[in-house]
């Protein structure tokens, strides 16, 4: 397993992204790139939620698209690390699940056969979200989901 990373020494590094002047709240995490770290990533974006000011079923959808996302990237990018960022501003909360090079197009995606055991998590996760797409940031590829404020 690989192990989780940090700036400061502790289990989970969190950081503000000043470049992202709009964002109200903003963390991140970073862990390798190992199914065992789903748990984590899903634990830490829930509370990450809350500390922003979100409610229980936000954080569980939160919770829940960052483990399919993050599922994808380690079976289909090879990456060596995950980074997840959670922005919250006045109009949405938008998740970002980085390295994401090699993760099939969302797009081009369709449900499986109901007899295939695997391949319903991007389904899933456009279903939860008000928008999921793969963007490029800084030269990499990142699988985004945004929910819009509901007022």
């Amino acid at each position: 397993m690989r192990g989780l990373e940090s700036n400061d020494g502790g289990a989970i590094s969190r950081s503000v992204d000043v470049s992202d002047s709009r964002a109200a709240f903003e963390r991140r995490v970073r862990v390798g790139a190992d199914l065992e770290n789903l748990a984590t990533l899903r634990e830490q974006t829930k509370a990450f939620v809350r500390q922003g000011g979100g409610g229980g079923d936000l954080a569980e959808d939160f919770g829940l698209a960052v483990s399919e996302l993050a599922t994808n990237v380690v079976q289909h990018s090879g990456a060596e690390y995950i980074t997840v960022t959670l922005r919250r501003d006045d109009e949405s909360w938008r998740l970002d699940v980085d390295d994401a090079d090699g993760v099939p197009e969302i797009d081009a995606m369709a449900a499986p056969e109901a007899s295939t055991p695997t391949g319903r998590g991007l389904v899933v996760v456009r279903a939860i979200m008000d928008d999921v797409r793969v963007v490029e940031v800084g030269g990499g590829t990142v699988l985004r989901c945004v929910r819009w404020s509901r007022t």
